[in-house]
């Protein structure tokens, strides 16, 4: 919906995704993409590489999924959940990779001899000859 309104309000000859299906895509080829991990409810780890298939947390025992009560079962009293749904992380976080981004801007000459001006070209004054 939102895009359809800014469809009507910027003027014609403005290119805009027609579709949030489209602008995900968009941002997708340009490398604007995330990566989201589980972590631990008590923020104590986050369950990637070598941790990714544990259940529970290794500082604090607690358990990686939500238990709503519906369709799950404890077992042994201690820490694995097994549930008969689909299991769904008590607390996610997103990662950006920060890499890529200033890889893709020095793939251009013309953006990598602006973003090197602030070092090459970037008038001296006399507090920074100091330095």
């Amino acid at each position: 919906m939102l895009l359809q309104l800014l469809h009507r309000v910027l003027p014609s000859g403005e290119k805009l995704a027609e579709s949030y299906y489209q602008a995900r895509k968009l941002t997708e080829n340009l490398g604007f993409t995330y990566e989201t991990l589980d972590a631990c409810p008590n923020n104590c780890m986050l369950f990637r590489n070598e941790n990714a298939h544990l259940d529970t947390c290794i500082v604090c025992q607690t358990s990686r999924w939500k238990e709503d009560g519906v369709g799950c079962n404890r077992q042994n009293s201690s820490t694995s959940v097994v549930n008969r749904g689909k299991r769904v992380a008590a607390k996610q976080v997103r990662y950006v990779p920060l890499k890529p981004r200033p890889k893709r801007l020095f793939m251009s000459s013309k953006i990598s001899k602006l973003m090197r001006w602030h070092a090459e070209n970037r008038p001296r004054t006399a507090e920074t000859m100091v330095s």
